[in-house]
């Protein structure tokens, strides 16, 4: 029991990361198929990527008080509408935005688990949450090659089109428990 929560957001820990690695590892191709721009492009979007995950953090006491209770569900939105633009392969205006969204969304959330995970375990169990990241930067590519198999594709569009189905689900299951202890 004591633990109980700990578990339960370091399983949200994991799944915001799996889906946020998506972008990261599969948008190359993605571009590629899309004939969007070159490899040159998709780095620097890459980059946005990271430096959308990384302001909120510069800003994240603001967004908490204007967020209040809903702070995790609405980075979950943020981060499902950044996936879901991956969809429509519309252009390189959507893919940017979904870029900056899905990141944004992400490191909203990011700073929030590490801050709640560090002030309620002891210091040597705190590593918890970096073990966790690792584990699905590890786990993704593994899981997807499953899940790819499973349905009998390869297709550079459908590490997205999984993404989107997570994260919509996530984004319901968000709603409902935005109030409990781990998303709060």
């Amino acid at each position: 029991k004591k633990y109980n929560w700990l578990i339960k957001l370091m399983l949200f820990y994991y799944v915001a990361t799996f889906l946020a690695l998506t972008i990261p590892l599969n948008l190359s191709l993605y571009m590629h198929n899309l004939k969007l721009g070159n490899y040159d492009i998709s780095g620097t979007l890459i980059s946005v990527f990271f430096l959308s995950m990384t302001l909120p953090g510069l800003l994240i006491n603001r967004i908490i008080a204007l967020l209040k209770a809903y702070t995790n569900f609405i980075a979950i939105v943020l981060l499902t509408v950044g996936l879901i633009f991956f969809v429509f392969k519309a252009g390189m205006f959507l893919l940017t935005l979904g870029v900056i969204l899905t990141g944004f969304g992400y490191g909203i959330m990011q700073p929030i688990i590490y801050d709640k995970t560090a002030s309620h375990v002891k210091p040597s169990e705190a590593t918890f949450v970096m073990v966790m990241n690792y584990i699905a930067i590890i786990t993704y590519p593994f899981i997807l090659q499953g899940i790819e198999s499973l349905f009998s594709t390869d297709s550079a569009y459908f590490p997205f089109i999984l993404s989107t189905i997570i994260a919509c689900c996530f984004s319901i299951f968000a709603f409902f428990r935005h109030h409990s202890e781990t998303l709060n």
